[in-house]
């Protein structure tokens, strides 16, 4: 006695398929394929069926099966696992957040993308990180001379600053001439060292004093001193105001 064979290949492929069988034999099928899934077999109602065993009816015989997944894993540039997981086929792949590179002694990183593109899961796949590099730069500040800043200049590790010259307006007694930059400890800066960290400058001046010839007399103004002298013909003369104190009309 002959009788049919119905399929259900929910989505898959096959060929070959028998429609009918003869009672009493056993019933040899191929294999389905359906892409992204693995095939777990053919099933009689909820039952996988035993195709040792000889058939006695009618039968309909669905397939079923897996999805594959895919192994993703995302790296960091130093083999660091940063995410690994399971993703279905032709499913969308997420990445991790944006890692983060700190910096060595001589370059600053910053995240520039993966290893490779990546979309959907159709196999599996380990993914790592890049960076591009910069040479280390470090802040050379110069202050003025009433301590508010006149440059910050930005300088790669190893190179040396540029240097900048200030000037000072020459005043009623002295006259100024720029001799320098020193660091916070007090140390004349030499631009010649080349830049390992940030730098906080300050400027010095020589002051140089001014004279002023009056009746064929020579006055010099040194610092806290002076030095004082009276004729009477002179429209300019200092004059003694008390301990410490002097005086000298200009």
């Amino acid at each position: 006695q002959k009788y049919t064979i119905t399929y259900d290949l929910d989505g898959g492929t096959c060929y070959g398929l028998i429609s009918e069988y003869q009672s009493g034999f056993e019933v040899v099928l191929p294999e389905p394929t359906k892409e992204g899934y693995i095939f777990l077999g053919w099933y009689n109602g909820e039952e996988l069926y035993d195709f040792s065993s000889p058939v006695k009816g009618n039968l309909n015989l669905v397939a079923k099966w897996e999805t594959i997944h895919f192994t993703i894993i995302f790296k960091d540039y130093d083999g660091e696992i940063l995410q690994e997981g399971q993703v279905a086929y032709n499913q969308k792949i997420t990445a991790p957040s944006d890692p983060v590179r700190e910096s060595d002694d001589t370059y600053d990183y910053t995240f520039s993308g993966w290893d490779k593109d990546f979309d959907t899961a159709l196999e599996d796949l380990v993914i790592t990180a890049e960076y591009t590099s910069t040479i280390k730069s470090f802040v050379v500040t110069f202050y003025n001379e009433d301590g508010t800043v006149n440059a910050e200049i930005p300088v790669q590790k190893g190179s040396t600053a540029g240097k900048i010259t200030l000037t000072k307006e020459d005043d009623a007694l002295f006259k100024y001439s720029f001799s320098g930059w020193y660091t916070e400890d007090g140390k004349k800066f030499d631009f010649k060292t080349a830049i390992s960290e940030d730098i906080k400058l300050y400027p010095r001046f020589t002051a140089e004093a001014q004279y002023f010839e009056t009746s064929g007399k020579t006055i010099s103004i040194l610092g806290d001193s002076i030095s004082t002298f009276y004729d009477e013909n002179s429209s300019l003369n200092s004059y003694y105001g008390g301990e410490n104190q002097f005086y000298y009309p200009i």
